[in-house]
Parts: C-alpha cells; structure tokens; sequence
C-alpha cells in the first residue's frame, strides 16, 4: 500500500518499471531529431525517447482535458520545446476556439461539425467525421472570394514563450480535407494561398480524409496565416479538417484527437454513430485520418498521449477499455500503411469535481487499472497527475495553497476553472512541467 497525504492506495506503482522499460522495442530510426542545448538527452521514458530521439507524431487525445485550448497536454507541447525539443509539424482542426490552429470563417456558408454538438453529430452520423477531430468545417461558396482563413499560432506566453519556427525556416501548409462524395464535391474548385504563393487543390479520387497540396507560409512572430479561396460561385460543398504547418529538419509532430465529453470507451469502440451525441468511431475512419496525416507530415513513430478526465465503473470494466482504445489505435496506424512503433502514455488526470463531486475514489480507480494496463504491456506507461500532486484538489484552498508551496510553485494553488474541473493557463503549465520531467528523467 501507498499513503499520500491522507490517501491510502492499494496500488504500489503508478509509473513503468525500470525492468518493464527494458522490454521495450528497439527505437526506430526515421525522422532522428536531436534538439539543440537540452540537457534531455537520453530519457528513459520510452514516450520521451520517441519524441526527443525519433521525431515522433504526438497525438493528443481525448476528452476536454485534451482539447487544444488551455489544457495540460496543449502546455506540454510548448513545455516540451523548453526541453529542447524541436517542433517540426504542427496540425490541428477547424475550430474557431482552439489556441493552436484555427478556422475563421469569410464568405459562404459555414457549418461547424463538431462532436460536442448534438445537432452536428447528427449530421455526421455514419460518416468519419465522427472522429474528435475539434473540428471539421462545412462551407458551400456563395460569391467568390475568401472562404476562410487558418491561423496557425506561431507564439505563446509564459516561460516557454516566443515563436517555436525561426526567420530562416522553409514553413508549409498542409490542408487535411474529407470527401464525403466526390460526385458532390467535385464542382468546388478552391486554392489556399499566402503572400509567398498558392497551391490550386485537387479532389480526391475516392471518399475519405486526404491531405492536399502544401502551399509556402512566409515567417511570422504570432501567426501564421493562410487563406482559403474560390475562384467563382460554385456548388457543392468543401469539408475542412483543418491541417499542419511544416519546417524543414527533424523534429517531432504535433496534433489534437480529442472534443469534449469522450471516453476510453469510445476511442476503444471500433463502430460507426448512429444516434446524435454518440462518441464513437470506426478504426476505418481512424486509419482513414491517420493516413491523411502522414501523407502530410510524413511517416514516424507514434506516440499516443491518452488524457481523460476520471472515469466512474470499476477497475476491471476501465482496464479492459484503456486496452481496448489501444488496441484499436494500433490496428489503425497498421491499417493505414505504417509500420512504425506505436507506443501509449496514459496521462491521468490533476484532481477534479465533476457537477461538484469530488472524483477521488475514480481517480484512484482509473490510476490502478491504468497502472496495471502498463505493468503487463511493453508499449504503455503511464504518469498520474493525481499521484505526483497528492490528490489535492487545487482550488485555492488553504490546503491547495499549501501544496503548491511543497511543490516550490508558491503561488496560492489556484489552477482550476470555476467548476472545479479544467485547468486554468498557471494549472495547466504547472502540471505540463510535471510530465515534462517525467518524460525527460
């Protein structure tokens, strides 16, 4: 047993042991990227070892804790680049939201398709956009012209702040585009653009995710900017899954699978929606994706960061869907071509009130079944915010105030939004650096 603080665990070790690390596969050797100046150099995380080492594809994903916006795993991405770490590719949707890609709107009809909204998960019942993708954008040209711009944030305040590409870089935009029908498609001729060029896109042969022709980004300290346009009125429609930015050199990639209210479960469920506000995908549509992905950014070692918010149900029931959700996520990347190594961080979560109740009881219980996922496969580990904070709930209370002190953070440990439940901007930083030193031990 473990006692932290006032908490007894009946589960001796949240992280993979040193021997369980040892059965690992040996690293691959594609898109070896060694970052400049980081004392990071041979952790023995083996997550941290693919990105530092290998230029891994980090995928993010999972519920609103994952979301690209003020989360942990959002944090950890910039956190990263302190380490050293260079980012090479960095991809996100459509959202008008998001703090790492967005897509704002211009001419046409816009209809977000977003899996947190019941009306547009109705639409996309039965189709891969039922994929957490935070999001896929619908737009039927009404006049030529400017049909959207993505925005890719090229800075971000606090330690790690300041641009993560250089004046020098050779910058490119990739869109990720989904053809439902090519039939109806097809009459939506459109190019995307920027100062230093365009790219006229083509359609899909097939229906599908795929990823379009690169355009060059010119270099800019805050934005990206890139322009979608039509050449005249048009029928039909043009789906938009957002897309990456690309530099020249190694490094590792970045990109958000996660929307608000999903579950091991359904990362884990392997079928189609066919009722609104159903958060489930087929490994198809997950391979589909996977594959336009590395058509854009190229093919790499995967590193899958699972992050979730705790879950009720019992240790068995939460074991078997971690494994689950694994599963499938290898069988997709094996599905859309790739051979590389595929591992999983289980990223558990900080503690959290869930419509004012207190998750204790299933954060230990989801800490335990995730503990037990890692301890019996040599391709997940695991760190448990929860376990390296004690359990305490940072809300500004004298004894989150304390805590923080013990952590050396002495800012009065107020890091949770107004429900108890997501990070605030200092939560999230703070909690990323703590996976950061665990994955650059």
């Amino acid at each position: 047993m473990r006692r932290i603080g006032h908490v007894v665990i009946a589960c001796a070790s949240f992280a993979v042991s040193g021997a369980a690390r040892a059965q690992f596969a040996a690293p691959g050797t594609p898109h070896t990227a060694r970052a400049e100046g980081s004392p990071c150099t041979s952790p023995s995380s083996r997550a941290g070892r693919l990105i530092r080492q290998e230029g891994a594809l980090v995928i993010a994903a999972g519920d609103s804790f994952a979301i690209p916006n003020v989360s942990t795993t959002t944090a950890l991405l910039w956190e990263l680049q302190c380490r050293g770490c260079r980012l090479q590719a960095l991809g996100g949707g459509a959202s008008e939201l998001a703090n790492i890609v967005q897509g704002l709107p211009d001419l046409g009809v816009h209809k977000v398709l977003q899996s947190s909204s019941s009306t547009d998960y109705g639409i996309m019942c039965g189709s891969p956009l039922t994929l957490p993708l935070r999001a896929a954008r619908e737009i039927r040209p009404t006049q030529a012209g400017r049909l959207m711009r993505t925005v890719i944030w090229n800075s971000t305040n606090g330690p790690c702040g300041g641009a993560w590409t250089r004046p020098d870089d050779t910058l490119a935009f990739t869109p990720i585009l989904w053809t439902p029908d090519p039939a109806t498609c097809s009459e939506v001729a459109f190019s995307i653009s920027t100062p230093l060029g365009e790219a006229v896109q083509p359609f899909a042969p097939a229906p599908g995710f795929w990823a379009g022709d690169p355009v060059p980004v010119p270099w800019r300290d805050g934005k990206l900017r890139v322009d979608w346009e039509v050449a005249s009125v048009q029928s039909g429609a043009l789906y938009s899954c957002g897309g990456f930015v690309t530099r020249q050199g190694p490094g590792f990639a970045f990109v958000n699978l996660s929307d608000v209210s999903w579950s091991y479960a359904g990362f884990g469920a392997d079928r189609a929606a066919t009722d609104a506000g159903q958060k489930v995908f087929t490994r198809e549509a997950e391979a589909q994706w996977l594959r336009a992905v590395f058509d854009a950014i190229g093919e790499r070692p995967v590193v899958f960061v699972w992050h979730l918010a705790a879950e009720p149900g019992s240790h068995a029931d939460i074991a078997a869907d971690m494994e689950a959700m694994i599963d499938q996520a290898e069988l997709a990347v094996l599905d859309a071509g790739v051979t590389e190594e595929v591992h999983h961080l289980l990223l558990m979560p900080h503690m959290h009130t869930i419509n004012a109740e207190l998750r204790l009881g299933a954060s230990i219980t989801n800490d335990c079944a995730a503990r037990d996922v890692a301890s019996g496969r040599a391709d997940v580990e695991t760190f448990s915010i929860g376990i390296a904070t004690g359990y305490v709930l940072f809300d500004g209370s004298p004894v989150a105030a304390a805590k923080a002190d013990e952590l050396g953070w002495n800012d009065g440990g107020d890091y949770l939004d107004m429900f108890r439940l997501h990070t605030n901007e200092t939560g999230a930083g703070h909690f990323a650096r703590l996976v950061a030193d665990y994955l650059c031990e």
